[in-house]
């Protein structure tokens, strides 16, 4: 049988103008990642702009939210510094919210680690027997699969406060926070580009509906501003709203209403500071000159601590003295001989850090003092930054939750796909085991499952070096079993053309047989 295939192509085109390449000095503290070019995969890391094959953010719940077993989370977000971290939580026990290895009792809780979208969140219940994360007190609710009517009456006829929600007017378990939000990360600035991120509810279904809406511009004098608030749809958390730009539109926000003639001046930073240029219009005495800048000039000092035995940093941001150059940078604690120098935030004075000159007992290496302890093992270590370096792996020491640990596992990664075609047709596996950020090891055997009845979860390899080396993919099918069931798929009795491109997709993609695609065609011939 030949077989016909339908190749729909978007093409979406985001300018790059005046985006960073590769090098290029950024600061997503104050700006994101809009002095790189994401279009091309370049996204702001630790100040420079540089190349993310995977800039995605992910959260994988081991037990799914479910409070009657012991999970884990492991999950991959970025930090205010625009690097990804990866992370790993359990689930713990609360007793009078002290963490505790078991409780029973009225002060007995359960602080469960899970994921609402692709973000980790900790959630705590009330539990009367906990048990090393599991509550052992816990039962399931009963009123799954019951009939609802979400236009009307919301989540009420069913039971929100353990996720089971009211979506296309059945009762239905989700691991899937449905909590509807919406951040601006302008807060409606007109002068700045800015996105909505945002989730709301179908306001018939009841569907978990989430994307991003980001400011562009119309044309050359109309800004698009996405704002939170409620649209004219019901349901809607979030509104697009039309600017006429005074000064015109450029790069998604207004241009600035200023005197541009000022641009370029000589200015004296030192004697007047910004005076002689005009800061309330982003126009910024800069090595001596008026230089327009959109970002962020305040001072800023972020100290991590004072812990000698562990290599920290302070991420800055300052005015030079003499002629007001913007300085942004992040500084590690370094060693001078068997000294070390400890970095930390000062008060009133620029630049807005020093370092404290820390003699160590047992001398000093990669930016920290080396422990007294002759006896390597339970030595502390940064796994993250340095692997099993800080340990001795010759000798079966590895860093392993942060402290350097003896063991006879076997702690190399590795990730072993079963089923490699990822045919959706039958069921397959993976079995793996990773380091997670702080060196601890984790290993397992993910199966493929429906989250759903719509929706199939298979899992990948990715090969990450460190953190979570399995990637979940959803694939939208009627599931049963953890595969894709074509013969589940009903012959509707019309079916428009529309519907026909719908259904010949999914059958180039196996989720309809040979035999239902013919019965449909010839519903629509019919129709």
């Amino acid at each position: 049988m030949k077989k016909i295939i339908f190749l729909v192509s978007f093409i979406f085109f985001l300018s790059a103008a005046y985006a960073g390449g590769i090098g290029d000095s950024c600061n997503y503290y104050s700006n994101g990642d809009l002095e790189c070019n994401t279009a091309e995969n370049i996204y702001c890391l630790e100040f420079e702009c540089d190349f993310v094959s995977d800039p995605n953010n992910l959260c994988i719940d081991s037990d799914s939210n479910n409070l009657a077993s012991s999970g884990e989370t492991y999950s991959r977000h970025r930090e205010y510094n625009g690097t990804w971290m990866n992370l790993s939580n359990e689930d713990e026990c609360l007793n009078d919210n002290a963490f505790v290895s078991s409780c029973t009792g009225s002060l007995c809780k359960i602080r469960e680690a899970t994921c609402i979208g692709k973000e980790r969140v900790f959630e705590t219940h009330s539990c009367e027997n906990c048990d090393n994360g599991a509550c052992l007190s816990y039962s399931p609710p009963t009123v799954i699969g019951n009939s609802c009517n979400y236009s009307l009456n919301g989540d009420l006829e069913c039971d929100a406060e353990n996720r089971i929600y009211c979506i296309s007017n059945t009762c239905t378990l989700t691991e899937k926070n449905m909590t509807e939000y919406c951040t601006d990360t302008d807060d409606a600035n007109y002068f700045n580009r800015g996105r909505v991120d945002f989730m709301h509810r179908d306001h018939d279904t009841g569907e978990r509906i989430e994307s991003l809406g980001y400011d562009s511009c119309n044309n050359e004098d109309y800004l698009t501003e996405f704002v939170c608030g409620e649209g004219t749809i019901p349901g809607l958390n979030y509104c697009p709203t039309e600017v006429y730009c005074e000064n015109g539109c450029y790069g998604g926000k207004c241009n600035p209403i200023t005197d541009e003639s000022i641009i370029g001046n000589s200015c004296d930073y030192f004697a007047n500071q910004d005076n002689e240029c005009d800061p309330e219009n982003n126009i910024y005495c800069m090595e001596n000159e008026c230089t327009f800048f959109d970002g962020n000039t305040e001072n800023y000092c972020f100290d991590l601590g004072q812990d000698y035995f562990t290599k920290e940093y302070v991420d800055v941001r300052y005015r030079e003295l003499i002629n007001g150059t913007l300085v942004s940078d992040r500084v590690y604690d370094s060693c001078d001989g068997d000294y070390l120098n400890d970095f930390f935030c000062l008060e009133n004075i620029v630049p807005n850090y020093g370092p404290e000159l820390v003699e160590c007992e047992n001398s000093c290496s990669n930016g920290k003092c080396i422990s007294l302890d002759a006896n390597i093992e339970g030595n502390s270590c940064d796994y993250n930054s340095f692997m099993d370096s800080e340990c001795d792996a010759e000798n079966g020491i590895y860093c392993i939750n942060n402290k350097c640990t003896f063991s006879d596992e076997n702690v190399d990664s590795y990730c072993i796909d079963l089923d490699k075609t990822q045919n959706v047709l039958f069921r397959g596996s993976i079995e793996y085991s990773f380091r997670a950020f702080n060196g601890s090891i984790n290993s397992g055997i993910g199966f493929d499952y429906c989250s759903n009845e719509n929706t199939l979860i298979q899992f990948k390899c990715n090969n990450a070096e460190i953190g979570i080396n399995t990637i979940p993919e959803e694939t939208d099918c009627l599931c049963n079993g953890g595969i894709c069931a074509q013969d589940l798929i009903e012959v509707p009795e019309t079916v428009s053309d529309s519907e026909l491109l719908e259904f010949i997709s999914k059958w180039s993609k196996s989720l309809i047989s040979d035999q239902k695609i013919m019965q449909i065609i010839e519903v629509w011939k019919n129709s």
